[in-house]
């Protein structure tokens, strides 16, 4: 829809927020109703202060973080402009010290206590071992939402891409790496991270069988309804429901998606009802004054 991504996120945050804290929800009532529990947790337990308090110290470390990238980004544009080899030569250098500080830790190969059972890992060591991780991203969200004044923003498929380089890259390395600042024998490291990167390959592929199928049933359906004229007789209907007020053809077009949610998966999900009511809300928005830019 030539749409800046960062556009879209502006306005899709806060719903974003509030949908992840429904869902949390819903998931933490339906683990009650189960009987379920949570890993134990080494150490002492915290309390619900102490809890508040580090969320919201997670606010403040984003906030620290937002303004080291602006200071960044004032540094560093004099200085490389338009070089994209500086960038990543900066990058590097930040992944080989987040892998120096992660080889100090050691990894962790077991998630069981002594009586064998599983119990969650200590917070501080994870994170700080795992933090090299954050680099995709980072790479990720600096290349659809920040860029430079001279750099044009890049597309979600090709920040995608440049990601997954940056992700292969640390899969391939990070191991020998890790070895060579304990000063150990980093070949059978080289071989395990290739071994790594290869059973990952395969999880994705099997991974994306389902949404490929998904998508190409959704396709089907979308073709079918589209030839059929099936999809103007549901947007009449709804829009004549909704008396061309656009708040309540939203919450119908919401709870339609609930509907077809029930037996559909997320991502035919999405293009089903997208498809199906894209149309009438945009006809019903330009009614209402609303111009949406197609």
């Amino acid at each position: 829809v030539n749409i800046p991504y960062i556009d879209v996120v502006k306005h899709a945050f806060l719903p974003a927020v509030i949908s992840y804290i429904a869902l949390l929800y819903i998931v933490h009532l339906e683990s009650l109703k189960m009987g379920l529990e949570g890993l134990k947790k080494p150490g002492r337990r915290i309390g619900v202060l102490m809890i508040l308090l580090l969320f919201l110290s997670g606010f403040l470390f984003l906030a620290v973080c937002t303004f080291l990238m602006i200071g960044l980004r004032m540094l560093l544009d004099p200085i490389m402009g338009e070089s994209v080899y500086g960038a990543v030569a900066l990058l590097a250098v930040i992944y080989v010290a987040l892998v120096r500080v992660a080889a100090r830790y050691p990894d962790i190969e077991h998630d069981t206590d002594a009586d064998g059972q599983p119990v969650a890992p200590r917070l501080t060591p994870t994170l700080i071992a795992g933090a090299y991780f954050a680099i995709p991203i980072f790479v990720l969200i600096w290349n659809l939402m920040v860029r430079t004044d001279t750099l044009d923003r890049l597309s979600p498929a090709l920040s995608a891409f440049w990601a997954t380089i940056f992700m292969i890259v640390i899969a391939l390395t990070h191991r020998p790496l890790k070895a060579f600042f304990r000063g150990e024998a980093f070949s059978d490291e080289t071989r395990r991270g290739w071994a790594d990167f290869v059973q990952g390959l395969i999880m994705g592929a099997r991974n994306m069988i389902g949404i490929g199928v998904a998508t190409g049933a959704a396709g089907i359906i979308v073709g079918t309804i589209s030839l059929t004229g099936a999809h103007q007789v549901i947007g009449q209907v709804i829009e004549v429901i909704s008396g061309g007020n656009l708040m309540i053809l939203l919450i119908l077009v919401a709870v339609l998606s609930l509907i077809l949610g029930m037996g559909l998966p997320t991502t035919a999900n999405y293009i089903v009802v997208s498809s199906l009511m894209a149309p009438v809300i945009v006809s019903v928005g330009a009614q209402a004054g609303l111009v949406v830019p197609l």
